[in-house]
């Protein structure tokens, strides 16, 4: 078993103590990036003898990585799963939400990865002592942030900030191999392997990235073949079935009086195809029901054997007509310039389907486009 296999399994143990622990926890949609920034931080505060005083507990290091989502839903995740597996971590030894009791919640402290917002398993902010995310801020939640530690940071993947802080913390990644090989799964998969015309690395991600290869005496190929092994472990969705993959990568949104939800699940296919599964409209209104969703914003992409990706997004009515109009119209009218979404032909009356020739743009993206749909502006 790996140094961060053998972590994982004794921090697990906390579980069935009183004693509070720091969470470091990644956003609900658990996917590759969140789930190995929880790993891979919580490990190296656990390992390294420059640990900031203030992310002490009770005087002691007790770190303890969690996923943001429950057990039964950890196996949708094949690229979390295989990328764990093949770091000697046994999946079983994970902890996810579901399994960590609130009387530990309601005394624990929390560090934020790949999201900036306390929701779901957080019991408040003022128990976060930590943030590290990428993605833009909220502007009606920036006031919350001013009182917190908080590295935010518009790059390719939250593992460049992780890894980011082992070097300042340390000087340098002397020392640090597992841990920096851990983190460069997601940096190389997030970036598209750097890809270009995906223009989803900044220069963070590139300088980490050089460091990183450097110290570990990696190249391009090496980098090529981690990126093709990611995205097939990803895009392996053939055991999976329609109403799972609602599930596999997954983002909630809502209007400010929370009476309108939008779901945004992500596919590593394209709407299309995803359209082609069996019991695919019972799946999108059962999924609907369940979350209470007015509306699904279904969002697909497939990597090209040639470096490119394709992007496509289709807007699923489920009960709320007039939310569908503004949220195409927000998308195709509004911000037409900038989406270039195009029609596309599909034969379920509910659904309206779009290419995107804009590639760059992702669900990071487009989700506050939606989310002034939701608000009315």
């Amino acid at each position: 078993m790996s140094k961060i296999g053998l972590f994982v399994k004794e921090a697990r143990k906390w579980l069935k103590f009183k004693e509070p622990v720091v969470f470091v926890v990644g956003n609900e949609s658990c996917d590759l990036d969140s789930a190995v920034c929880a790993v891979g931080l919580a490990y190296f505060y656990m390992n390294t003898t420059k640990l900031p005083e203030h992310l002490l507990i009770d005087g002691n290091r007790r770190f303890l990585p969690m996923m943001n989502i429950n057990r039964t839903n950890l196996p949708l995740k094949t690229e979390v799963t295989y990328f764990m597996q093949q770091h000697s971590i046994d999946i079983d030894d994970l902890v996810c939400c579901n399994e960590v009791s609130s009387e530990l919640l309601n005394v624990s402290k929390f560090i934020l990865v790949d999201h900036h917002i306390a929701t779901g398993i957080v019991p408040a902010i003022d128990r976060v002592i930590k943030i590290f995310d990428h993605r833009p801020v909220d502007p009606k939640n920036a006031h919350i942030l001013s009182d917190y530690a908080t590295k935010i940071q518009e790059v390719g993947s939250c593992a460049t900030l992780i890894a980011d802080e082992i070097r300042n913390v340390e000087g340098s990644f002397a020392a640090q191999d597992d841990t920096i090989n851990f983190l460069r799964g997601p940096i190389v998969l997030d970036t598209i392997n750097f890809s270009v015309s995906a223009d989803k690395a900044r220069p963070l991600d590139i300088e980490i990235n050089k460091e990183v290869e450097a110290k570990l005496g990696k190249n391009d190929n090496d980098r090529l073949k981690l990126f093709n092994d990611l995205v097939k472990a990803r895009s392996d969705v053939s055991s999976l079935t329609a109403l799972q993959l609602l599930s596999k990568d997954m983002k909630m949104l809502s209007s400010v009086d929370k009476s309108k939800i939008v779901a945004i699940p992500g596919f590593p296919i394209l709407v299309e195809d995803y359209l082609q599964k069996e019991n695919v409209l019972e799946s999108l209104r059962q999924f609907g029901d369940e979350r209470n969703c007015d509306i699904l914003v279904l969002m697909g992409m497939k990597e090209l054997t040639t470096g490119g990706i394709r992007r496509d997004i289709a807007i699923v009515t489920l009960r709320e007509s007039e939310l569908t109009k503004k949220v195409i119209e927000k998308l195709t009218i509004e911000n037409r310039e900038y989406l270039q979404l195009q029609d596309k032909h599909n034969d379920l009356l509910a659904v309206q389907l779009f290419e995107q020739q804009n590639v760059k743009a992702s669900r990071k993206q487009i989700s506050p486009i939606i989310q002034k749909a939701l608000n009315g502006h």
